[in-house]
């Protein structure tokens, strides 16, 4: 749950980008590094100096179990970039503050331009479907002359 109460809000806009957001971004399978990144965050060195072999050992075994695992999502360098692209400030990722730290992506961040997104969609989906229902009613109407049409020259033989 996140705060989200009206009585707290102040200068709301409805200016989230939807389809000009969601189209930059690039979902990908990746594997996790999980070695690099325990030696990045310093859990390696730490559990290098475990006494006990067998708990050493499980570490080991999980990192290369996380290694071999294809996960799904963004990278946060393209979503931060993307959102960067089009003027628009994304809370979802967080950008490193020192040499110590490193991108996180909030994916629940993303459900508020793919609201936007699909509400953009919708839009596009009901005037497309307003076109199509005109042209079909201009269609009839066009059969509807060619019939009369046909049926005066039938009869004029």
């Amino acid at each position: 749950q996140n705060l989200s109460d009206g009585r707290f809000k102040r200068d709301v806009r409805d200016d989230v980008p939807g389809l000009a957001f969601i189209k930059r971004l690039r979902p990908v399978t990746y594997t996790l590094d999980a070695a690099e990144l325990d030696r990045f965050l310093g859990i390696a060195s730490r559990m290098a100096k475990l006494e006990d072999p067998v708990a050493r050992q499980q570490y080991l075994d999980r990192v290369q179990e996380v290694s071999r695992q294809v996960l799904t999502g963004f990278v946060a360098q393209e979503v931060e970039q993307s959102a960067k692209d089009i003027g628009f400030q994304f809370d979802g990722v967080h950008h490193p503050v020192d040499e110590h730290d490193h991108y996180t992506l909030g994916y629940a961040s993303f459900v508020v331009p793919l609201v936007k997104a699909v509400r953009e969609q919708q839009t596009i989906i009901e005037a497309l479907r307003h076109e199509l229902d005109a042209a079909a009613a201009e269609r009839a109407e066009l059969l509807r002359r060619l019939e009369r049409i046909e049926a005066n020259t039938k009869h004029q033989e």
